[in-house]
């Protein structure tokens, strides 16, 4: 599984990053660039910083390891992770000028190669673990390294184990070269714990119910899921139209006569659809469901005071199509993500007690936006 980042958590990493290195190893020209590992690099003592009085030990050598984020777009997915490299600040690393001799500084080069080996070893690409637990497994890894190395060397005095040292590290990092990133790219279908929606929709009555009611046209919003290839959601559309005709409905208890004219109507339903194919760019479903609408009329009494009166709720049965076109896809550690434009295309049977069964068909067009905690999840 490829390491990946989302932008918050990209910024994040940077700035614990900037935190572990000094503001004062900036802020002043005197100061020196730091310096990342190569593997054609070795510290020079021009590296370091001159000193009288210090100690050849870890506390004067100063490694950082610095995350870097980016990104990198294939086709209609977008990928982010975190890189890393290891650094070097020869403005904070000292060496007492009387104690200079090869052997010191071959041991601060191995220290600066344990830091990469170590960074190798648990920020791997591979490993899809989130940024910041692979972090404390680096610190753990270089602190013990570090420390192992010093006390078996005698703190640089033991030439024997630095030399063994050097020839381990080495060989350590030739048996694990450093990863590129390289996404997935037939990772195409993810599992969404979330999907929301909100677009147009159209509700034509068919048959008996065309000579009551025009073309309902509104919004629709909907959430829901998608497990591996079966989909489920909520919906609710809330349309408006006019009635065709007089008398439909007697509100007895409002004493209100239906009259020609605006004309509201609310559906909600739960779908279930199932992912009949699917590529990077396409997803069809076909959908059922089962749902109420609900019709209304606002009046104004003799008083003068507003109402709304209302069929009671009807329930009714719908099959269709969702063809998804996905615009954009995130893929990070912490999550994937996708932009979809829908195609909702479903026909309705209801059940209607005030103007009789009748089919509908209706269309939408929605933005989706679907979204997983879960990247490792795959179909």
């Amino acid at each position: 599984m490829v390491p990946t980042m989302k932008i918050n958590s990209l910024l994040s990493a940077l700035a614990v990053c900037l935190m572990l290195i000094p503001n004062h190893a900036s802020s002043q020209e005197n100061q020196r660039p730091f310096i990342t590992w190569q593997d054609t690099l070795d510290l020079t003592w021009d590296d370091f910083t001159p000193k009288d009085g210090v100690s050849t030990s870890r506390s004067n050598i100063a490694l950082y390891m610095k995350a870097e984020p980016g990104v990198e777009k294939i086709k209609n997915t977008r990928y982010y992770f975190n890189d890393y490299s290891i650094w070097f600040n020869p403005n904070s690393s000292y060496y007492d000028p009387k104690h200079a001799t090869d052997w010191n500084l071959r041991y601060f080069n191995v220290m600066f190669d344990i830091a990469e080996l170590s960074a190798r070893l648990t920020l791997n690409p591979s490993d899809n673990s989130a940024w910041s637990d692979k972090r404390k497994s680096f610190d753990r890894l270089i602190n013990a390294s570090l420390e192992a190395f010093e006390l078996e060397s005698g703190f640089g005095k033991d030439t024997a184990v630095i030399m063994a040292y050097e020839k381990e590290v080495r060989e350590g990092l030739e048996q694990n070269p450093k990863e590129e990133y390289d996404p997935d790219e037939t990772k195409i279908d993810y599992i969404y714990n979330l999907i929301e929606h909100i677009g147009y929709s159209n509700n034509t009555l068919l048959g008996n119910g065309s000579s009551y009611f025009q073309s309902f046209n509104g919004v629709s919003f909907g959430i829901g899921g998608i497990y591996k290839k079966l989909e489920y959601y909520a919906d609710i559309d809330f349309l408006w139209s006019r009635a065709l005709k007089s008398g439909i409905f007697h509100d007895s208890k409002l004493n209100y006569d239906w009259i020609e004219g605006k004309t509201t109507k609310m559906t909600a339903a739960f779908k279930i659809g199932y992912r009949l194919y699917s590529n990077r760019y396409i997803a069809i479903h076909p959908v059922t469901g089962i749902g109420y609408s609900a019709y209304t009329q606002t009046f104004k009494d003799e008083n003068g005071k507003k109402n709304e009166s209302s069929f009671n709720p009807s329930f009714n049965l719908s099959i269709g199509l969702d063809t998804d076109w996905a615009i954009q896809r995130f893929v990070s550690p912490d999550g994937v993500g996708s932009n979809i434009l829908r195609l909702k295309t479903y026909c309705a049977y209801e059940k209607n007690k005030v103007i009789g069964n009748y089919w509908s068909l209706n269309i939408g067009l929605v933005y989706v936006i679907a979204a997983n905690i879960n990247p490792s999840s795959k179909h």
